[in-house]
């Protein structure tokens, strides 16, 4: 049986890995449908688009939705709201902490409204590269350190 942190941080690996997917403009129709299949949003999207794919719609579904279980917003609420469970660990614990509400904040406030791909992109690029932070702070605070407190090398 897990520990309540031990459980704690295999949820938060999972919320950080989907937080982590990387669409691009380039692309393919087929390749989007993938990524809405794998990410359990095919059957919702076609209910409010139809079948003909759309790329700006797609992403905002696939990243704001906080209904689908592997939304960016719901990953990262989730993210968030596992990390405030977890005992704060040794070292850059409130930096995770900080970074997931950060995060989290970010996909509910500040996602681009302007038509066209190419912002919701660049929007994704700085997301992922926040969520590779939010991994490495994670990491950080409850798995790479040295629990007797002398300075890890």
């Amino acid at each position: 049986m897990l520990t309540r942190n031990a459980e704690g941080l295999y949820w938060l690996g999972r919320h950080v890995e989907r937080a982590e997917m990387r669409p691009d403009e380039g692309l393919a129709d087929s390749e989007w449908w993938s990524l809405l299949r794998v990410c359990q949003a095919g059957d919702a999207y076609r209910r409010r688009h139809g079948t003909g794919l759309r790329p700006a719609p797609a992403l905002d579904l696939l990243v704001g939705d906080p209904r689908l279980p592997r939304s960016l917003r719901r990953t990262l609420d989730e993210a968030a709201g596992t990390l405030e469970s977890i005992a704060p660990g040794p070292g850059p614990c409130a930096e995770a902490r900080r970074l997931a509400r950060d995060l989290a904040r970010g996909v509910h406030q500040s996602w681009p409204a302007e038509a066209g791909l190419e912002p919701r992109v660049e929007r994704m690029r700085r997301s992922d590269a926040e969520c590779r932070r939010l991994h490495d702070a994670a990491m950080a605070a409850h798995v790479d350190y040295d629990p007797a407190g002398t300075a890890a090398g």
